[in-house]
């Protein structure tokens, strides 16, 4: 689990009880216009990939251990309150060229 400060408007799927793959999946599933907010969970470091949730790379129900193993989700269905939560994140943020190759 990491500790990531909660936020208005965004879900956060970590791995504990209610946050893991399953419930991620879930949220996918419910929100495929939304976005996604994929880090690295030591220390919320290094790229910080933003995607729309029903991007491939981040919603392929045949993968396993989306939020369980090195990464952890952040999820809203506005873009700009998305940015604003990870804004003061350590790490550089990139958009997905599959999904937001437009941003």
């Amino acid at each position: 689990m990491v500790n990531v400060p909660s936020y208005p408007g965004v879900e956060i799927f970590d791995g504990s009880p209610g946050r893991r793959s399953e419930d991620y999946l879930a949220w996918v599933n419910a929100n495929g216009g939304c976005y996604v907010a994929n880090a690295y969970k030591p220390n919320a470091s290094y790229i910080i990939k933003v995607h729309k949730a029903n991007c491939r790379h981040i919603s392929d129900p045949n993968k396993q251990n989306y939020t369980e193993t090195d990464y952890f989700k952040a999820c809203s269905c506005s873009l700009q309150t998305l940015e604003n939560c990870i804004a003061n994140w350590p790490g550089r943020v990139e958009y997905c060229p599959t999904c937001l190759a437009s941003h």
